[in-house]
């Protein structure tokens, strides 16, 4: 019987027959539910890609003489499984964690216990088991509801842990956290940075999607010429591997990383776009360029704000023309506005604004997005050659 672990793909199955000779049949136990308990999948080893994903528990209990063991995806522990044996009685244990949190401890211990960092990183810790707790107990209550007795047996119940969810923690403590975690320059920092990526995707962060800019581009060129050289930070390891850095920059202006790689075209810049531009002056144009860019009516460009999760595009039908519009929305009314969050929620106007296949480089003013923003505004393009 192969039991797949949490977060671990677990051995294909045209390895099996050599990790596994002797063996004539494999039963993988899945982590979701057939009509009578675990879903479970069977294959004779001579011919791997001949899956029966229709066993019953109760066929398989009386193949084995006894009922199956369950195992919770969360509560699936390298070595319970490995010392149970027939007969044996149910143990509880805490769930496993989605986050490393030996690490994440380990950072929190060089804070005080007051300090946005350590806040942070514990409460993340917190969330993290809190969720995997409950997600044992929603399996559980599920095999309660489909199995019978004398077809599968619980073999491990999740410790109770205290409640704790993200919103728990204000949102300005979390940020200030992680701005705090980011600025280090240790190696262990970079650990931390890795597992809140794992985690959410930086959600929490100060900087959102990454971008790639290409120095050719007029653009990109006049913002690359702000960059200034630094030594490597956490929030440069939000960028990739740094084994791929030619060198580390920050843009002075808003704090956020940069490194320049290299590929076969030549030398790239990528960054980090920040989820606030940190700017009172208000929106006065939009670059339509890769990235995205905004100019502020001071003169000053920025990488166009995203969040850690929707990507902003246009000149199509689908969610990043959506997240475009709604970010143009939101930033005409307020040029600190976070990131979009979402891909819906801007004027029909906007959305069929973004969806246009308009030239790389093309500039939108203000006045222009304000009267598509109204419907008073759209323009005739060309054919475009796709």
């Amino acid at each position: 019987m192969l039991w797949p672990l949490l977060n671990r793909p677990g051995p294909q199955r045209w390895d099996l027959k050599e990790k596994l000779a002797g063996v004539d049949v494999v039963v993988k136990v899945n982590a979701d539910f057939g009509h009578d308990g675990p879903a479970i999948d069977a294959y004779p080893l001579a011919d791997p890609e001949k899956v029966d994903t229709f066993v019953r528990c109760s066929d398989l209990a009386r193949v084995l003489g006894q009922p199956i063991p369950y195992w919770p995806l969360t509560l699936r522990d390298r070595t319970l499984l490995a010392r149970w044996q027939p007969g044996t009685e149910p143990v509880t244990t805490l769930a496993l964690s989605d986050v490393d949190a030996a690490v994440l401890l380990r950072m929190a211990a060089l804070y005080e216990a007051d300090e946005a960092a350590s806040q942070t990183l514990v409460h993340l810790v917190r969330v993290a088991q809190h969720r995997n707790t409950e997600s044992a107990k929603r399996f559980l209550e599920i095999l309660s509801r489909c199995a019978a007795p004398d077809a599968v047996t619980v073999a491990a119940y999740p410790v109770d842990v205290p409640e704790a969810e993200r919103e728990d923690l204000d949102s300005t403590v979390r940020r200030a956290g992680w701005i705090d975690i980011l600025r280090r320059t240790d190696a262990f920092a970079d650990l931390c940075v890795v597992e809140m990526m794992n985690w959410d995707g930086g959600e929490d962060s100060p900087f959102g999607n990454s971008e790639q800019i290409r120095l050719d581009r007029p653009h990109g060129a006049e913002w690359a010429r702000r960059l200034e050289p630094i030594g490597r930070t956490a929030a440069h390891r939000l960028l990739g591997d740094p084994s791929e850095f030619v060198e580390t920059l920050e843009d002075p202006l808003t704090g956020a990383p940069a490194v320049r790689k290299r590929d076969r075209d030549g030398d790239y810049i990528e960054t980090a776009s920040l989820q606030r531009l940190p700017t009172t002056s208000p929106f006065a144009e939009l670059i339509l360029d890769y990235p995205i860019w905004i100019r502020t009516a001071d003169g000053v460009l920025f990488p166009a704000p995203q969040g850690s999760y929707y990507g902003i595009r246009w000149g199509y039908s689908g969610s990043g023309p959506g997240s475009l519009a709604l970010m143009i929305h939101e930033l005409l009314d307020d040029i600190t506005a976070h990131g979009p969050e979402g891909v819906s929620g801007a004027s029909e106007g906007l959305e069929r604004l973004t969806q246009l296949k308009f030239a790389q480089g093309t500039v939108l003013r203000r006045d222009q997005l304000e009267a598509a923003r109204r419907g008073e505004w759209l323009p005739t393009l060309p054919p475009s050659d796709e």
